[in-house]
């Protein structure tokens, strides 16, 4: 790949972010200039693949946002939390037309390879390897510890209160977030860029995704490093098995220790 090339595709995820966070803050009049560009940029032949994607999942996302925006009327937490992930069709089923044109797979819809190792902290390298079924259990057990004192600060009525909301946002969000970031998402950027590039952005959007929850910037951002590792421990073992585990767990914490979804 040539550095044109690198700095296109660079630009192409830079507008990818921009249009994540304008869509997150319902700063939906600057949207269009996104969409503007990367028209710009598909006629002028440069990574076509990669720019319809990008444009597939804005459009998807832009809807998710907007029913979202529909349904903040809705008293019941449980109900509106639920059709809010369940939106999330909206962006998977703009890429999932996207992989019908360009015959793109699913890649990590298998067995996962539990003997394949991930290394700290560059996943394919690093100071230290460990088996993905090592790294994963070692995962899950530091995340209860960060996330024990805090539950245990709960008193049992609230605990009682949250747990049908604990069921349905944990498993749907991780089951509906780990099939488009790192299943379609991160399959299709491999197809046009380098696992590096792939890795990055779509981690970078997946922690920006969540300001649309109302989570503010910077926990966003902290977010992304999570999901460096969700899609480290999903390219690593070949599979979307693990993370989807992972993230249902991780989100279980998130809701028992009084953390706003």
């Amino acid at each position: 790949m040539s550095r044109n090339d690198n700095v296109t595709n660079l630009l192409i995820g830079t507008l990818f972010l921009a249009g994540i966070l304008f869509i997150a803050y319902s700063l939906f009049s600057v949207v269009p200039i996104i969409f503007a560009i990367l028209i710009i940029l598909y006629f002028t032949n440069l990574n076509k693949q990669l720019i319809i994607t990008i444009a597939a999942f804005l459009i998807g996302f832009f809807l998710h946002k907007y029913f979202a925006l529909m349904i903040m009327h809705i008293e019941n937490s449980e109900l509106r939390i639920s059709l809010n992930r369940f939106s999330l069709l909206f962006v998977i089923g703009s890429l999932v037309v996207v992989s019908r044109v360009y015959k793109q797979p699913f890649r990590y819809n298998h067995k996962p390879v539990w003997n394949n190792t991930i290394s700290f902290p560059f996943i394919w390298s690093g100071f230290h390897s460990v088996k993905i079924s090592t790294f994963l259990i070692v995962a899950i057990s530091l995340n209860s510890l960060v996330f024990l004192p805090f539950i245990l600060k709960q008193d049992g009525t609230f605990l009682q209160k949250v747990v049908m909301l604990a069921i349905l946002f944990s498993v749907i969000n991780a089951i509906l977030e780990e099939i488009l970031w790192r299943g379609y998402l991160l399959s299709h950027l491999q197809e046009s860029v380098n696992d590096y590039y792939a890795l990055l952005f779509s981690s970078i959007g997946f922690g920006l995704q969540h300001i649309s929850l109302g989570i503010p910037l910077v926990p966003s951002i902290l977010f992304s490093f999570g999901g460096i590792f969700f899609a480290g421990i999903v390219m690593r073992s070949k599979s979307i098995f693990p993370s989807i585990i992972w993230h249902i767990l991780l989100n279980f914490g998130m809701v028992f220790s009084g953390f706003n979804v």
